[in-house]
């Protein structure tokens, strides 16, 4: 007899709070049964299904929160924090004539799922993926370099890259604060990034990235505005989410 919908869902959320709160580290199969009481064979069945909707993303070592549900958290993103820290990405944008956009890791890849983009700016750009691999963008290098290697060694594709060129520059960044990249996915383009804190946490859950044509991604000209919005973004948006709800 088929189970009801009610008791599908709940089982499906239950494994979904638990890949949650074990990021960034994967769950397997068996550490979903474990975690949430499941028989591994009902744990396995509801992943792949969750796999198939992409609220899960699948991965050498087990299971992630997938790029949908960060999509459709974005959309229904608490109004208080988005409207608090969409001026200051704006002003960012205007500022620099730039695109400011705000970047968290899926996996092995950067998704960017807030984007402003100067007036005037052409159909190529305004048509930016929503998604790059990490090591291959400023906002991504600046998430991975937070990290434990552990995780790194299980989620990156060592055969596109050499790996030791990677941490060098990983450790760099964890130093500086700050990550560049020019002409890795367009030749054309460049791109800094500084990272978004989160309170009580050392893994960056986002970025903050600037990118437009590489001649404009100058360090010297760029970082100290970079910073500061960083930093009233993450003051506005904790603010913004301590905030109690109106009924």
């Amino acid at each position: 007899m088929p189970e009801p919908p009610d008791a599908v869902l709940a089982r499906a959320f239950a494994l979904l709070d638990a890949v949650a709160a074990a990021a960034p580290e994967p769950l397997g199969p068996s550490e979903l049964a474990l975690a949430t009481g499941l028989p591994k064979s009902t744990a396995f069945r509801l992943a792949r299904q969750l796999v198939a909707i992409g609220a899960l993303q699948p991965g050498k070592r087990g299971y992630r929160i997938g790029l949908r549900l960060y999509e459709l958290g974005n959309r229904h993103y608490p109004s208080g924090v988005k409207e608090a820290v969409q001026p200051y990405m704006a002003d960012l944008c205007r500022a620099t004539g730039l695109t400011v956009q705000a970047g968290l890791l899926d996996g092995a890849d950067v998704a960017f799922l807030d984007r402003h983009v100067p007036r005037g700016v052409g159909t190529a750009r305004r048509r930016a993926e929503i998604r790059v691999p990490a090591h291959l963008s400023a906002a991504g290098k600046v998430l991975l370099s937070s990290l434990p290697a552990r995780i790194l060694d299980g989620l990156l594709p060592r055969d596109e890259f050499d790996v030791d060129d990677l941490a060098e520059e990983l450790r760099r960044i964890r130093h500086d604060g700050f990550a560049l990249e020019y002409g890795a996915t367009d030749p054309a383009l460049g791109s800094l990034a500084v990272p978004l804190a989160t309170s009580g946490s050392r893994v960056f859950e986002s970025a903050l990235e600037l990118r437009g044509p590489r001649e404009a991604i100058r360090p010297d000209e760029l970082l100290s505005a970079a910073r500061l919005a960083a930093s009233t973004i993450t003051r506005v948006a904790a603010r913004a989410r301590a905030r109690p709800m109106r009924g």
